[in-house]
């Protein structure tokens, strides 16, 4: 029987590089989260994943020009969607830019949902 630590390795493994994904993809029960969170870290120092944001990771892929990360619309659609399902939506001016009602380009995405609670300021700004 394979260890928690050996279970979630392997599924990042498997996993295409630049995926962004979270605790719920992982092979774990609710028992084994702090095991889970513990092997998460380990992953990320040694370089396997990279947290995006709390319980959001991504495995990195290098290219010649160096690390490739997760592309913008890539993250939001981390944010906007749970389980397939619409949970969120954008607002604010990348909203009024989406829409072409105003040629500002935000630094930071508001993100608004009713179901969970406001998500806002998320920086797709990587440097």
């Amino acid at each position: 029987m394979l260890s928690i630590s050996e279970k979630i390795t392997q599924k990042i493994n498997s996993m295409p590089e630049v995926i962004i994904f979270g605790y719920e993809q992982l092979p774990i029960n609710r028992e084994e989260f702090w095991s889970a969170a513990k092997t998460m870290e380990r992953l990320q120092t040694k370089g396997l994943v990279k947290k995006l944001s709390k319980g959001k990771f991504y495995k990195p892929k290098m290219t010649v020009f160096g690390e490739k990360q997760p592309g913008e619309q890539d993250i939001l659609k981390s944010y906007l969607y749970q389980k397939g399902q619409r949970t969120a939506y954008i607002t604010g001016i990348s909203l009024y830019n989406q829409l072409g009602l105003t040629s500002q380009i935000p630094s930071v995405i508001q993100i608004a949902s009713r179901s969970r609670r406001n998500i806002s300021g998320i920086g797709c700004h990587q440097g």
